[in-house]
């Protein structure tokens, strides 16, 4: 046990303070605490300052000045009170034990009832549970706050009371035992307030209706009998109990001594000399609680006394007493650092009551204790389901999820599932409620501030509120669902992903876990469903290769084809051996080379041709790949080469150059398979060359035909000789009307528009709106035409065979 030195107090010294803190420091307010000076200065800038008058830290509590501070006794907790940039008056509470944190600023919130009274605090206290707080006006206002923790919980009471006097309250101070009840003083009364009074009483109730104290006054004493009269008092106990004690301990005495330590007890004697005195021997271990109890419940104890109290009651084996004292604190008997309780608590093996003691402020701590130290795992899962918040909640399992896992891995699983949709809906509907909530009142404030005098202007505000109502309405219409829903989707994907972790120990119940989330939400995000891929392969891999059945692996291969990465999910089947699935894939990502050289690993040479024939109209190359791997195969692929050469010859796929080089590649194939290509190749483009011949003649015959008719027209008149009307049928008389295709008509069964004959005029019609819609194509589609066909000459034919380039004139040289 370290040892307790002893202090001398009351020692004059001068104290030689710096300049560039008692002059370029413009100071508002300070306060004292913890062996340091802590100074507030009108730019919002807090200073600690050491017992060297060295400044230590300073940062930027507040954007304006800081108006009063308060350092707690037993907390390093510095209570300040300051301005904002909209000049709003903000509490804030800092751990001064954690300056370099996130954790340094625990708290902040505004004061509500300041509008009216902004600038006019005077002074303020707060508890050391950090439950209560007060603040006074100088206008005799007083805002009493009220909270389960003022640090972590998010619901904070504001109440306003105004003094009898509504004079100017100048000292504010806590009862030492009673915590619903302030001790205040005004500049002409003393008085104290509780917000909870007795049937019998009032919240206020004067003390002096003639003494005060004016602002900054530290103490007005008013002496009643005689002068010193509580100073001799206090030394003559002291005095008298050093004698007692002495006689005491030199009789072994230590019940006796322990009482008349308990005596002295704030009146002058260190708690320190005390706890050295008894220290020394087991014995008087007993005797030493009963003096730190004492020292608790007077309110004077510190986080080491504490400790020590609860490792006397442990080695002692007092557990009665150790659960008395803890109840003490619940009542409000005893005050001590319940952070520290727990942690002594947790050193001595109490876990009950250091978890009795953290669920009420610490629920961090609360599940640490339940999970590493009582082992109460779905204790701890039923706290986190029920009694926390959906962010609490998520924080809790990603801290401990890896332990309950392991432990409790199926109720785990199905509350991380709770938490993940129907918590996060309640929490989502709680927080569109208050959403709306606020904005009501930002609405309502807006009206009463904004609102007008006349009728006509109430009027045409109504339209407006009706005209904005009704565009809101058709923005939210307008919005689109489906953006909403996919950042909803996001969301529930990034918070799966971060659990994922907690299953490294359990994949089977991983497996579960992402089984449901993608039962619940079919539209997760693609990783999930690469993860789910991975969990599956590796599950069957570890089986025996008679019981693998991989049904689903591709099931999800199959069903969920949308929503996995299909190139990552090919990488894994391959990693792990899945044909099926690899197939699969090739098939889904239009592999075909893939897919060939596959089928000719498994000699399944028949499903290349059929292969070809299925998917070669989409894509050519898939003919030539197959050609090649056919080509390149180690067995004798003659049969199948010969039939894809025919089906490459009957479609016209490719030219004849590029099957030779193709063929050429392997020195096994035979010139007869090569031959007999060739012949087929030349015999069709033979018999080609004869029907274009043929086609050539009988057009040139027609042409001839056609010019001696049209000559004849010309040069020879031409006779009728139709004696029925191709319309009627019946006997052609006049007026009649003849055309030079041979057909004779009565004039009356051709109507006005007839000026070609109706039956030849259909066919010539057709043909020259495709001649015109043809000349007018662009010669970027004929260029692309050109681009597609490894022949262009025969494009270019057929655009010259169709007059296309008939009004196509050479240039001229000049």
């Amino acid at each position: 046990m370290s040892y307790y030195r002893r202090f001398d107090f009351f020692t004059k010294q001068e104290l030689k303070i710096p300049k560039y803190i008692s002059e370029k420091i413009p100071f508002s307010c300070a306060t004292s605490g913890c062996g340091k000076i802590i100074i507030g200065d009108k730019n919002g800038t807090i200073y600690i300052i050491n017992q060297q008058f060295d400044v230590v830290h300073s940062f930027e509590a507040f954007q304006k000045e800081v108006i009063l501070m308060k350092q707690l006794k037993q907390r390093k907790m510095l209570v300040a009170i300051g301005r904002n940039a909209r000049n709003k008056i903000i509490v804030k509470f800092f751990d001064l034990g954690h300056k370099d944190s996130k954790r340094f600023c625990q708290k902040e919130f505004s004061l509500d009832f300041t509008k009216k009274s902004a600038g006019n605090i005077t002074c303020m206290d707060c508890h050391e549970n950090l439950k209560q707080m007060v603040i006074g006006f100088n206008d005799g206002r007083l805002i009493w706050i009220t909270s389960n923790a003022l640090l972590t919980s998010k619901s904070i009471s504001q109440k306003l009371r105004r003094s009898p006097d509504q004079g100017s309250i100048t000292g504010i101070h806590f009862h030492p035992e009673k915590v619903d009840l302030v001790f205040v003083v005004e500049d002409r009364a003393l008085f104290y307030f509780s917000p909870y009074p007795k049937k019998d009483q009032e919240e206020w109730q004067y003390l002096s209706e003639i003494h005060g104290a004016e602002v900054n006054c530290s103490n007005v004493i008013e002496v009643f009998l005689h002068k010193e009269q509580t100073t001799s008092h206090h030394l003559i106990i002291g005095q008298w109990g050093f004698i007692l004690i002495k006689g005491f301990l030199i009789k072994r005495d230590y019940e006796a001594a322990i009482k008349q330590y308990v005596e002295t007890i704030g009146i002058g004697v260190e708690p320190s000399y005390v706890i050295q005195k008894f220290l020394d021997n087991i014995k008087k271990l007993q005797h030493l609680t009963l003096y730190l109890r004492k020292l608790h419940q007077k309110g004077l104890a510190h986080n080491e006394h504490t400790i020590l109290l609860l490792n006397c009651y442990s080695k002692l084996n007092l557990n009665d007493e150790l659960k008395s004292f803890i109840e003490e604190q619940k009542s409000g008997k005893s005050k001590f650092d319940t952070e520290t309780a727990i942690i002594a608590l947790r050193s001595v093996k109490e876990f009950e009551l250091a978890s009795k003691l953290a669920r009420e402020e610490f629920n961090d701590l609360y599940l640490e204790i339940e999970i590493n130290d009582c082992k109460k795992y779905k204790e701890a899962l039923e706290f986190i389901k029920h009694e926390l918040s959906f962010e609490q909640a998520f924080d809790a399992f990603l801290q401990n999820g890896l332990t309950l896992v392991t432990n409790e891995p199926e109720i785990t699983t199905d509350s991380i599932i709770y938490l993940l949709f129907e918590k996060k809906k309640e929490y989502d509907k709680k927080m569109e409620f208050e959403k709306k909530k606020k904005e009501e009142k930002e609405k309502e404030k807006e009206k009463e501030e904004k609102k007008p005098q006349e009728n006509e202007i109430q009027f045409n505000s109504l339209l407006s509120t009706e005209e904005m109502e009704r565009s809101s309405l058709l923005e939210l219409a307008r919005k689109p669902v489906k953006v909403q829903e996919e950042k909803k989707d996001e969301e529930i994907s990034e918070r799966v992903l971060q659990f994922i972790h907690l299953f490294i120990e359990k994949p089977n119940h991983l497996i579960i876990f992402l089984e449901k989330v993608i039962k619940i939400k079919q539209n997760v995000t693609a990783p999930i469903y690469n993860t789910l891929l991975e969990l599956y392969l590796t599950s069957e891999s570890e089986k025996k290769e008679t019981e693998r059945s991989y049904q689903k692996v591709f099931t999800l291969l199959k069903n969920c084809s949308q929503h996995y990465d299909h190139y990552h999910a090919l990488v894994l089947v391959q990693m792990y051996e899945f044909t099926k699935g690899v197939k699969f894939l090739y098939k889904l990502l239009n592999l075909f080379a893939e897919i060939i050289q596959n089928y000719i690993v498994e000699k399944k040479y028949e499903k290349i041709i059929k292969l070809c024939i299925t998917h070669g109209e989409k894509d050519e190359n898939v003919w030539l790949q197959a050609l090649n791997a056919l080509t390149m195969s180690k067995d004798d692929c003659t049969k199948y080469i010969i039939q894809l050469l025919d089906e490459i010859q009957n479609r016209r796929l490719l030219q004849p150059l590029t099957v030779i080089q193709v063929l050429k590649q392997n020195p096994k194939t035979k010139l007869l398979l090569v031959k007999r290509y060739l012949f087929e190749c030349l015999k069709k483009d033979h018999e080609q060359n004869q029907k274009d011949y043929e086609f050539i003649k009988k057009t040139t015959k027609e042409t001839e035909q056609l010019k001696k008719e049209f000559t004849k027209f010309k040069s020879q008149a031409t006779i009728f000789q139709q004696s029925k009307c191709a319309e009627c049928q019946d006997i052609l008389d006049n007026p009649s009307v003849h055309f030079l295709c041979g057909h004779s008509f009565h004039l009356g069964c051709l109507t006005l528009s007839d000026e070609e004959c109706p039956f030849c005029s259909t066919q010539y019609k057709d043909l020259s709106k495709y001649k015109e819609s043809v000349q007018h194509q662009s010669g970027e589609e004929l260029e692309e035409k050109l681009s597609q066909q490894d022949e262009g000459f025969e494009i270019v034919s057929q655009y010259f065979g169709k007059s296309l380039f008939e009004n196509f004139t050479p240039r001229r040289r000049k």
